[in-house]
């Protein structure tokens, strides 16, 4: 290999790196891949190629061969021990094989290999793994296009689908879609043409030439989606197909036409004496169809053009004019567009793609990588130490890791090539002051060459055509700025500035040079042009008097300075004339430059209106409006306002406006925290201001500056205020969540919908806050989790959601952490109740958990029941079951009834079942029980002290009528409650843990006692 020492190159084991972006040449080249040692020999001719993701195969003069780069190969690897696999079939003539590879990006380790002959069609495929490349090659499987007399195939198409997509071009215009099937491996051919139904038998079909299609050759087949593909031919028309797949192998075609390329180019160019238009490569991808095409005249050598289309509308035309005469020294290597829709293309000179030798470069060829990114033609010249890249026709291939491209040279490299993103290019190095002294009077002679003659074509000397950017940019700053200062006659003259200023834009634009100029350099100039504009407003307006006295003193240059003086005068004692001629001049200078910059930024200068590029200080901002001051102008102003009185609504508005897009321009090009408060308090005094000087009219401005600048304290202010009033329907929130989901409201730092929630539960406006969160779940779901005070109020989402099991759990956490009173308890309870039953019968996996919910809440609606019976009091939140236990043991001592005083106990016993564990039910029950006996202990002492029979029928009578114990015992026997019936006296437990608290000693009264309260409670004794 001529490419013997990638040792010498800056790079990873992966990788290494050729040339890296600068300001000036913005693109990136590396070797990703080397050739495996066994593909190359002395008569190794390439015939044809394909890549994809890490699969490559190469048809040589004598073979084809297929290998596959692990995706941690390193570069050694690559070249020294990957293995290869030689396809060998009957039907395979190499000098007369089209390729391509087929793989799944998410299965990276399976391909598909297609080749098929030319000239008569026979179409191979195979199916290999990174296995077969060190196994036995598995079987091809084979199928025939059905070429036409004296027709051969042209491309080979083939796409991702939930089986590979593939169409087969041919020369005379034919387009074959080859489906294929995996398990078993099949390939069937199927000529693509539009099929006529029988009004009669509706399922009757019959096919027939497409009537659109042109005899030229295919020159691409571009997949758009699952069912839709372009056919581009040679003459430049192309057809969309769309098809119709049945349940037989056989699709369905529909055809329309989608473009003409030749009168576009026409009517694009105003060229009529065309003798040839050929279309030389095509691809598709995001929509937009890119064609590079050749084209012939009448008197001129051929043209090599680029175009992108949209949905058939011609987007962008550009003349590649590197190439003298590229139909006889250009070669199109290819053409691919990346993800992010920069497209590639190679174009090689004096190449015969039929006869390259690998591991050869040859001198007298040129490479040059094109790139087409938005509007505009990147170029790079290609260099590999070492050799001269000859660049393999049909390797191009989309680059896995980067956007970019991957190819192959002929001397066995993999190359990868990245266009680094304009945008990013902001500004570029200064340049030599004194070199840029020399060019700026350079500029200036060829400037007004030019201007004082308008019909020549614009020149630049070779000093200008051959300087750096920097030192470009100082000069076309320095002598824009002299263009503007040297005009003396504004009062006559006041658009003469203005007019300069374009000539001398578009005299660099017609240069080229204007291209390499930075963003900031761009924005400076616009800066220039603003004021430019400014001046001419404010001389154009003027009256008799001291007006006219002021306007002498206006100069090119320094309007702001001039404005600032002004100002001075008028607030310190000039009338109430001065002050609104000053603030009439002020408003139309800014009016006007504001309007400059949104008319002429994109059209003009090339930049986007509302993107800075960033600076290192205030001073440095580049638009005229951010000039520090007009900056103390607006600011002052504003100020004064404050504390006087407003003559003019409409002028105060238009100096708010103006001072909040001032301050938002410092922070976009000159973010940091001084930047980023004196736009928020600018934000808060403006508001404030305006509010001040409110009128149903002025809420509707200031509503729309609110939305403007993303202050969604003022827009939520405004909203609520006006809905209040009932005349909120101009104030609509709804609309805006949509719209502005991805803005940042910058006093807070919060996304526009989270801001808005915000908002409105800091004032606990919690129905408002529900409301607008379906517009912004996320948002809601984010303060749900982090606000406190609107946790209670999260069920009402899950609702919502449909999330009744969320609901009900949301429900019972308010219950818990909350202060409602009792009533709103209880109906919280009965909501929970409902989304729970709702669970219970929708998912029978939940039913479970959904039944010791019921009971949970069961219980919970027992203790509000006793609260409401204990303290008669519906406004105090539900207190603790310990509380409520301890109430319930007094109100038994309170009472003298003692029926009363048995259903305070019963009372008790309901608590004592809302405890958590059985422990702890018991040790309650037990308290009660206790209770009911000792509440009344005169009674049993006479019981136990008189000779009872314990057998006589009528103890446990007396007993029921007598004691409290037993009126409980008559009591729990009617609830008949599962809980109860747990903690009733009758549980043996119960009994004895009674007993014992009863009489801890174990006298020889306890037996008695024991019979006693068996007798009451009907169980039989046997003590």
């Amino acid at each position: 290999m001529t490419f013997s020492s990638p040792g010498r190159l800056q790079g990873t084991e992966t990788h290494r790196s050729i040339q890296t972006p600068t300001a000036d040449v913005p693109w990136s080249m590396d070797v990703v891949s080397l050739l495996p040692e066994s593909i190359l020999s002395e008569d190794s001719f390439y015939i044809s190629g394909a890549a994809r993701l890490r699969w490559n195969c190469l048809v040589l003069s004598t073979e084809l061969k297929v290998w596959y780069a692990p995706p941690k190969a390193t570069l050694g690897d690559q070249k020294l021990s990957l293995a290869t696999l030689s396809l060998v079939h009957p039907k395979l003539v190499y000098d007369k094989t089209v390729t391509k590879i087929h793989t799944d990006p998410q299965s990276p380790r399976t391909a598909f290999v297609y080749a098929v002959n030319k000239d008569n069609g026979d179409f191979l495929v195979w199916q290999l793994d990174a296995r077969s490349l060190t196994q036995r090659q598995p079987p091809a499987t084979y199928t025939s296009i059905p070429l036409l007399d004296g027709d051969s195939i042209t491309t080979l198409q083939v796409a991702a689908g939930q089986a590979p997509r593939i169409w087969v071009g041919t020369s005379q215009g034919h387009v074959y879609w080859v489906s294929q099937t995996t398990i078993p491996m099949s390939v069937h051919a199927q000529l693509v043409q539009e099929e006529k139904k029988s009004s009669f038998f509706p399922l009757w079909t019959s096919s027939s030439a497409s009537t659109v299609s042109p005899s030229e050759a295919v020159v691409a087949v571009c997949p758009c989606t699952d069912r839709t593909f372009l056919v581009v031919f040679a003459d430049g028309s192309v057809l969309e197909w769309t098809m119709h797949h049945t349940e037989s192998r056989r699709v369905l075609f529909e055809c329309r036409e989608v473009l003409q390329l030749l009168p576009v180019y026409r009517a694009q160019e105003h060229a009529n004496e065309i003798s040839m238009l050929k279309v030389i490569q095509a691809a598709y991808q995001g929509n937009s169809l890119h064609m590079l095409f050749l084209v012939v005249s009448d008197h001129e050598n051929s043209r090599l053009y680029w175009a992108r289309f949209l949905d058939g509308t011609l987007q962008v035309m550009q003349r590649l004019n590197r190439f003298v005469d590229p139909a006889q020294e250009a070669h199109v290597a290819g053409l691919e567009v990346a993800d992010n829709n920069v497209a590639y293309t190679i174009v090689s000179t004096h190449v015969d793609p039929g006869r390259v030798r690998l591991g050869v470069g040859q001198a007298g060829r040129t490479t040059v990588v094109l790139a087409l990114s938005g509007d505009r033609v990147h170029e790079l010249d290609v260099h590999v130490p070492g050799t001269v890249a000859t660049i393999l026709p049909e390797t191009l291939t989309k680059d896995w890791v980067k956007y970019g491209i991957i190819v192959w040279d002929a001397t066995g490299i993999g190359l990868r090539f990245t266009l680094r993103d304009e945008t990013s290019k902001s500004s570029s190095p200064g340049g030599n002051r004194m070199h840029a002294k020399t060019l700026q009077m350079h500029l200036k002679a060829a400037f007004w060459e030019n201007y004082s003659h308008p019909d020549q074509v614009p020149r630049l000397p070779p000093s200008l055509l051959d300087a750096s950017v920097g030192d470009l940019e100082q000069a076309v700053i320095s002598f824009s700025r002299q263009l503007l200062q040297e005009q003396r006659e504004i009062i006559t003259s006041p658009s003469r500035p203005v007019e300069l200023h374009l000539a001398f834009i578009e005299f660099l634009q017609q240069t080229a040079r204007y291209r390499d100029l930075s963003a900031l350099c761009r924005w400076q100039l616009l800066a220039m042009g603003q004021e430019a504009s400014a001046l001419q407003a404010i001389a154009s307006n003027h009256t008799i008097g001291w007006e006219r006295d002021q306007i002498k003193n206006l100069k090119a240059g320094s309007v702001a300075e001039w404005l600032e003086g002004l100002q001075e005068i008028c607030l310190t004692g000039g009338g109430q004339d001065r002050q609104e001629s000053f603030l009439r001049w002020c408003c139309e200078g800014i009016d006007a430059a504001l309007a400059f910059r949104a008319e002429h930024a994109n059209a003009t200068y090339d930049v986007p209106p509302n993107v800075l590029p960033q600076v290192q200080s205030l001073t440095d901002v580049p638009v005229w409006t951010s000039h520090p001051s007009l900056h103390n102008i607006l600011k002052r102003q504003v100020s004064f306002w404050g504390s006087h009185s407003v003559a003019s609504s409409s002028v105060a508005q238009s100096i708010v406006q103006f001072w909040l897009q001032t301050c938002l321009d410092n922070l976009m090009a000159f973010p940091n925290d001084v930047t980023r408060s004196s736009y928020t308090e600018s934000l808060k005094e403006a508001f404030s201001l305006l509010r001040r000087i409110s009128t149903w009219k002025n809420d509707l401005l200031l509503y729309e500056l609110c939305v403007a600048h993303i202050y969604i304290d003022g827009i939520c202010e405004i909203v609520y205020d006006h809905e209040q009033r009932g005349d909120g329907a101009s104030f609509a929130l709804e609309p805006l969540f949509e719209a502005n989901a991805a803005q940042v409201d910058k006093t807070t730092n919060l996304l526009f919908g989270s801001g808005v929630l915000k908002w409105f539960i800091d004032r606990r406006l919690f129905g408002h806050a529900l409301r607008y969160g379906k517009y912004c779940p996320e948002a809601l779901a984010h303060w749900m989790k982090n606000e406190t005070a609107l946790a209670p109020y999260k069920w009402i989402q899950d609702i919502h959601n449909k999330d009744y099991s969320s609901a009900t759990a949301s429900l019972l956490q308010k219950i818990n952490g909350g202060n409602a009173a009792l009533s709103d308890t209880l109906n919280t309870l009965s909501a929970a109740n409902l989304s729970n039953r709702i669970v219970m019968m929708e998912s029978l996996v939940q039913a479970d958990d959904s039944m010791k919910l019921h009971r949970n809440i069961e219980k919970k609606r027992e203790l509000v029941m006793a609260q409401k019976e204990l303290m008669g009091d519906n406004e105090n939140p539900l207190q603790p079951p310990q509380r409520l236990l301890q109430i319930a043991l007094q109100k038994v001592d309170q009472v003298t009834d003692s029926a009363d005083k048995a259903h305070a106990c019963m009372i008790g016993l309901a608590i004592a079942t809302a405890f958590e564990s059985n422990s702890e039910m018991e040790e309650k029950a037990t308290s009660v029980w206790c209770k009911s006996i000792v509440s009344n202990e005169a009674a049993w002492q006479r019981l136990l002290n008189q000779q009872v029979d314990i057998s006589d029928s009528t103890l446990r009578e007396k007993l029921f009528a007598d004691t409290v114990f037993g009126q409980l015992i008559e009591l729990v026997d009617d609830d008949q409650s599962e809980d109860l019936e747990r903690i009733s006296f009758r549980n043996p437990r119960i009994e004895n843990m009674v007993l014992g608290s009863l009489d801890p000693s174990g006298s020889d009264i306890a037996p008695k006692m024991q019979r006693l309260l068996r007798s009451a409670a009907g169980i039989e004794s046997s003590v």
